[in-house]
């Protein structure tokens, strides 16, 4: 089915979608938030995640994958689940939010500049555009959200250095992730991502997490219950739509889209957590909806 419709549309279509159900993850992670460690969290959704895309492959059953496939997903995987989602939350404790606001949207703007490089992706004028105004909306709408939740950093060097080397991974990982989506399907990529991503994080969190961390949290059956719902819909659904948005679309117009989620959090986290919402996050989630519908429309 994915080769039937392959369009920039659709892709963003799935990638806006992504966007929604990893924005709904994050809110309703923070209704069931515990003191977590960042190596054992990731262990347990990657754990998830495996278990979830195991069945789906087994019900679809799709076409053998190559090596070279296999090895590229190999890498994407280990880059994003081993290194940068450890890494980046190691740098968001020495950084205050402002500096987490501009990293973060670094991501999809590396992102566009290494597919221009590696995957000579051409953007047309219209969707440059719709890609400037989306991520300056998205950066306007954390900036904001940045200083009502202000906090000093003691340690802003290091957290650069980790923050800056988080990107490079981030969009490293989407960039191979894209070469291989060329010959596999979406479930295939995701699978064999985080297969590898999770072994990666075995050994890492080998060192690094004491056997009480897993007695307390996995003994925990209503929050591993609570968790599974939230990474179900989050890690599992969201990843599977960010790949194929990624498989449809352009990598460059993928990641902008994927990075909306920021502003699919506003509503939810008024709905969810009674949060309120300032004119300045509603003015920069304007913006980038207008961006959002030059990309698709262009």
């Amino acid at each position: 089915m994915e080769n039937l419709i392959d369009t920039n549309f659709i892709g963003g279509i799935f990638a806006i979608i992504s966007a929604f159900l990893w924005a709904l993850g994050t809110v309703l992670l923070k209704k069931i938030e515990r003191n977590f460690s960042p190596v054992l969290f990731n262990i347990i959704k990657s754990i998830i995640v495996l278990f979830c895309f195991g069945i789906l492959l087994l019900i679809v059953r799709p076409r053998p994958i190559t090596f070279e496939s296999v090895l590229f997903l190999a890498i994407a995987g280990i880059l994003t689940n081993t290194f940068g989602d450890t890494i980046y939350i190691s740098a968001l404790k020495r950084l205050s939010p402002k500096i987490v606001v501009i990293l973060s949207n670094l991501i999809p703007v590396f992102t566009v500049f290494l597919a221009l490089v590696i995957l000579r992706e051409r953007p047309s004028h219209i969707a440059w555009l719709g890609i400037i105004l989306t991520i300056f909306g998205i950066t306007w709408v954390m900036w904001v959200k940045s200083f009502e939740q202000r906090k000093e950093s003691s340690d802003f060097i290091s957290g650069i250095k980790l923050g800056c080397l988080s990107i490079f991974f981030y969009s490293s990982s989407i960039i191979i992730s894209k070469i291989a989506l060329f010959t596999v399907s979406s479930l295939q990529a995701g699978f064999f991502r985080n297969l590898f991503g999770f072994l990666g994080l075995c050994c890492w969190g080998a060192k690094t997490i004491q056997s009480e961390d897993w007695r307390g949290t996995l003994t925990d059956y209503k929050l591993m219950k609570q968790f599974f719902i939230v990474s179900f819909f989050s890690a599992v659904l969201g990843t599977w739509f960010c790949l194929l948005g990624l498989k449809f679309a352009d990598a460059s117009i993928a990641t902008v889209l994927n990075s909306t989620s920021p502003l699919f959090v506003l509503p939810l986290s008024s709905f969810f957590l009674k949060e309120s919402i300032s004119f300045h996050s509603i003015f920069g989630a304007i913006i980038s909806v207008i961006g959002v519908c030059l990309i698709l429309l262009n």
